[in-house]
């Protein structure tokens, strides 16, 4: 899912953060495909892979932006950049209706964690 992020990111040169809402559905078929049951543990696995996912994918695009910049591979970035580094990158290029996608994705995971078939 990260690899897919980063890819869609770089082609459309933005956050894309309504790939959060994606990282959900992905997650919660995996977790339903695996046999977890409906419940506080499959609500918790959703919520922490998806901001698992979230935060390596804006790494990495982070890396990739300042490593193209540098003369640098995204992989040597990837562990030269900090954490301010790539929030203050991530903040300047999200817009303002993009932070909505994040509570829709929370959502998300709460109705494929908590409710569904047992």
């Amino acid at each position: 899912m990260t690899g897919i992020w980063v890819s869609t990111s770089l082609w459309l040169d933005s956050a894309c953060l309504w790939m959060t809402m994606l990282a959900v559905v992905d997650i919660a078929l995996i977790l339903r495909f695996t046999g977890v049951d409906v419940g506080w543990p499959k609500f918790v696995g959703i919520l922490s892979g998806t901001v698992m996912t979230a935060w390596l994918s804006q790494w990495l695009i982070a890396a990739n932006a300042f490593g193209l910049a540098m003369g640098l591979l995204p992989t040597d970035a990837a562990q030269m950049v900090g954490s301010v580094l790539v929030m203050e990158f991530t903040r300047l290029r999200i817009s303002e209706t993009e932070f909505l996608y994040p509570a829709i994705a929370m959502l998300l995971a709460w109705f494929f964690g908590l409710h569904g078939r047992k």
